[in-house]
């Protein structure tokens, strides 16, 4: 994986008022949360929300509000449908030893132009997607044929990325 993978993985998901260690430190929360029964998977709630975001503001001396953080739910939600998208794609190979998502120069400007946020996803996968996973459900691989396999993630898929992954598992009858 490049710096320039990284930086603007950063860039896509956390921007200048956010950081990778703020995440960590909301994301630990959250897991918490569901750990001690306080927040159902898939359904990051109001208290779980606000005791993430009282302790990283503390933590981080930030005064962020809770629409702050909802958003940033809202944001860990699309990065939880668009990566298992990503890794579905028949042209694209995920390694989860390495962490890296490999798929030629062309296919990644068919996948961006689908999604722009699959950007992120360059040759770098999910740094949180563990965390992702218990928060919002495991993913589950669903076999579409005997030879070919499509992972994505449960009850959380949105009508758009089900029509992306539509379009994109072979049908070339022009028709959308």
């Amino acid at each position: 994986m490049t710096p320039n993978a990284l930086n603007l993985q950063r860039r896509l998901f956390y921007g200048s008022l956010w950081s990778k260690a703020m995440e960590r430190s909301f994301l630990e929360i959250l897991v918490e949360e569901i750990q001690v029964g306080n927040m159902v998977v898939g359904y990051p709630d109001v208290e779980s929300i606000s005791s993430g975001m009282v302790e990283v503001n503390g933590v981080y001396e930030k005064s962020y509000d809770y629409i702050f953080y909802e958003d940033r739910v809202r944001r860990l939600q699309e990065r939880y449908r668009v990566f298992p998208w990503v890794k579905s794609l028949a042209a694209v190979n995920w390694n989860s030893a390495t962490n890296e998502v490999f798929a030629e120069p062309h296919t990644w400007e068919l996948v961006v132009q689908k999604c722009p946020l699959a950007r992120a996803y360059v040759n770098i996968a999910d740094p949180a997607w563990d965390e992702l996973c218990i928060i919002f459900g495991e993913s589950v691989t669903l076999e579409l044929s005997d030879d070919e396999e499509r992972t994505e993630p449960i009850n959380h898929t949105s009508e758009r990325v089900r029509e992306v992954i539509d379009l994109s598992s072979g049908s070339d009858d022009g028709s959308e």
